[in-house]
């Protein structure tokens, strides 16, 4: 479903199920299936938006992928970046939107969330499963993410109890 002021340009791509409310897909962008994109996305040449993927009021440069399973809002992605699985931008401080800059080049992993106001350097990269509340310089690697514990023997005492 094309709605509003939606354009696509020559040569994108844009697959079964997907919305597409006030946005704009560049030319030989890819979307979908089941990608919704909010008023203000704007998917640049080359991009891709993929399966179960929202976006709103925010850029994907040129080459860019955000293939599957994430929401990117109120944010700036750089060219030839891949956003990984699962990854979100945190835009909402409760009280007003906020922005996410995420530099070219770019690479993400699974389960990555964003929280706005923060800028992604170029080259940069983020490690699985990490929540990132401060900016990350170019060709730096961030990691956030507290350390896993396992407590022997919890599942047996939880069981034992019902």
């Amino acid at each position: 479903m094309l709605r509003g002021e939606t354009r696509i340009e020559t040569g994108a791509h844009v697959g079964p199920h997907v919305v597409a409310v006030d946005a704009h897909v560049g030319p030989g962008a890819e979307v979908g299936p089941f990608c919704y994109l909010r008023p203000g996305a704007d998917i640049g040449a080359g991009a891709r938006a993929g399966t179960f993927v929202e976006i709103k009021n925010a850029s994907i440069g040129e080459r860019a992928k955000v293939s599957h399973l994430s929401y990117i809002g109120d944010a700036e992605v750089g060219a030839d970046t891949n956003i990984g699985a699962g990854n979100i931008t945190a835009n909402y401080d409760g009280e007003q939107k906020q922005r996410t800059t995420i530099g070219r080049d770019v690479r993400s992993s699974s389960d990555t969330v964003f929280v706005a106001p923060v800028t992604i350097g170029d080259g940069a990269w983020t490690a699985a499963g990490s929540v990132i509340t401060e900016d990350i310089p170019p060709d730096a690697l961030g990691i956030a993410r507290a350390r896993q514990t396992n407590i022997e023997g919890y599942g047996t005492r939880k069981r034992s109890r019902s």
